[in-house]
């Protein structure tokens, strides 16, 4: 006897798995149950149109399976900062280095969160399972980054008032471009603009420069409670990476999709890149930064490569890297 399944995946001669079952066919398409004053699915959601059912995540992760890597990470980086704080670690952190960590680390705080609120948005309005499912997850990572970044500023600044990262998210030039993109991306409504605007852009360009900077700055300033963060947003961001170019580059394959994608590219990768390089420009760390930027820049730029997107004069200098000062 043939195993049952949903109909949508029954009638193929590979059985489906249990990441399929649990992803997709899961999203209202039709006429809506109710009607909300912020909206209901439907097609004209998005200005990009596909298969939304073909939509798979390669890694393909649904909540049983990220639950369970996920609180293996949680425990190792537990351990760190369990480490960091009994052996007082922390009292040997370069002095330069901890003070940049507070707009470096504890601001970033503000930056997962608000990507985390764009991707709400994303999740309550797409047509894909696929995405939805991928998108529930990285909602939790991001979370998870804030709550993480916030916890290690605390420990390095216990005397902080409570205001302090709200103050300099708020007030520091070098945080003002990051500022003004997130809550710009958070009163988009097309939700396939959302995700390039968040996922490909500034996503797709700080996550690998904090990252690095996190990495290869902690090895450098002897902190590697901040390297151990870096290396696990890193992995986080990887499988976001893995979903978004995968749905972006089935979208891409259509004429009309591929000239809307790299509108968005184009509006938003420059501002993307532009916030960061301030933020590499204020906080150099003996050059560590800079080359973090320049590493980003090659990553988004590899991505777009990969995924067929064209990218303008525009988005092609927003990415350049200019080896004379990097």
């Amino acid at each position: 006897m043939a195993r049952k399944t949903f109909v949508w995946l029954s009638g193929r001669k590979r059985p489906p798995s249990e990441y399929e079952e649990l992803s997709t066919g899961i999203q209202w398409d039709g006429l809506p149950v109710s009607r909300t004053e912020n909206g209901q699915w439907r097609q004209d959601n998005t200005l990009l149109s596909t298969d939304w059912n073909a939509v798979r995540d390669p890694a393909a992760m649904y909540y049983r399976n990220y639950v369970i890597g996920q609180d293996s990470a949680e425990k190792q980086l537990d351990s760190v900062y369990a480490l960091a704080s009994s052996a007082d670690f922390i009292s040997a952190i370069d002095p330069q280095w901890r003070e940049s960590l507070t707009p470096l680390v504890g601001a970033m705080g503000f930056a997962h969160w608000g990507m985390s609120m764009a991707m709400q948005h994303v999740m309550r309005y797409t047509l894909s399972g696929g995405v939805a499912c991928a998108v529930q997850l990285q909602i939790m990572d991001k979370l998870r980054a804030a709550e993480r970044s916030v916890e290690w500023f605390e420990m390095l600044n216990p005397e902080a008032p409570e205001n302090a990262l709200a103050s300099v998210w708020d007030t520091d030039p070098a945080l003002a471009p990051l500022h003004r993109y997130v809550e710009e991306v958070l009163i988009e409504a097309d939700w396939g603009q959302v995700t390039v605007a968040t996922n490909v852009a500034i996503a797709g360009l700080l996550d690998p420069f904090l990252r690095e900077l996190y990495v290869q700055g902690g090895r450098a300033h002897g902190d590697f409670t901040t390297a151990a963060l870096g290396s696990h947003l890193g992995v986080d961001a990887t499988r976001q990476v893995a979903w978004t170019d995968a749905f972006l580059k089935q979208c891409n394959a259509d004429e009309a999709n591929a000239k809307v994608i790299s509108g968005w590219v184009d509006e938003y990768v420059p501002l993307a890149a532009a916030a960061v390089a301030a933020l590499a420009e204020a906080y150099p760390s003996g050059g560590v930064a800079a080359r973090a930027a320049a590493t980003a820049r090659a990553e988004c730029r590899a991505r777009l490569t990969n995924m067929n997107v064209t990218m303008t004069d525009n988005v092609a200098a927003a990415l350049a890297v200019h080896t004379d000062q990097e």
